[in-house]
């Protein structure tokens, strides 16, 4: 079992989305999505932004249950409530299942969602998202805090990455620290709202209380 660390740049409920009772991680992050395996453990850290100022807190943390493709996770009809309606809910808006294969041509298809450009295609999101991998991240056994983001502990203070580092190889013994952490957390699912959604629609009520009405 290895364990996964980074600093979550964005916190909109896209990478990772926490939504419908599952926690995937479908985009970004490819260099961690392409060495993950079924029982690894992913942690990520809010940003030392001011903006968010949550330095230091976890943003959210996984076991990862399940690897797919792209094409299986746009068919799955576990997951149609997962890719993206814009101008619906918040939640919706933030879908991260946005990928699949034109069966004809092979070609990737990108669905309007955060990671297009405008509503065209997001080239260098798509180079990045699908360039190095084909494989999305899904769990159930999960915490996702986002704006409730807790502090991770002083006696682990040394391990909390900066800046858009990412971290796998950790000793035994810092190992164990950490599982030793992630089993005082009972409460699992979906805690709190993205950090960014306050700042970034403020004005948004009715997306941001029909997201909350129905991720619970």
């Amino acid at each position: 079992m290895d364990i996964y660390h980074y600093v979550v740049q964005h916190d909109k409920g896209f990478a990772p989305n926490p939504f419908f009772k599952t926690c995937t991680l479908a985009c970004c992050k490819p260099r961690i999505r392409q060495k993950a395996k079924v029982g690894d453990i992913i942690i990520g850290f809010a940003s030392d932004s001011q903006e968010v100022g949550l330095g230091g807190h976890v943003i959210y943390w996984m076991k990862v249950d399940e690897i797919i493709n792209f094409d299986h996770y746009w068919a799955d009809t576990r997951f149609v409530r997962k890719r993206p309606v814009m101008g619906s809910s918040l939640m919706s808006c933030y879908g991260d299942n946005i990928y699949h294969s034109n069966q004809e041509t092979g070609e990737w298809v990108q669905d309007y969602s955060f990671h297009s450009d405008g509503e065209g295609l997001g080239r260098g999101n798509l180079d990045r998202d699908i360039g190095r991998t084909d494989r999305v991240l899904i769990s159930k056994d999960y915490t996702y805090w986002g704006a409730n983001a807790p502090e991770f502990p002083n006696t682990l203070k040394g391990l909390i990455p900066r800046g858009r580092a990412e971290r796998w190889l950790f000793s035994n013994e810092e190992k164990a620290q950490i599982l030793e952490w992630l089993g005082t957390i009972k409460e699992r699912g979906f805690q709190g709202e993205p950090a960014d959604w306050q700042r970034d629609h403020p004005q948004d009520e009715n997306g941001l209380i029909s997201s909350l009405k129905q991720v619970r």
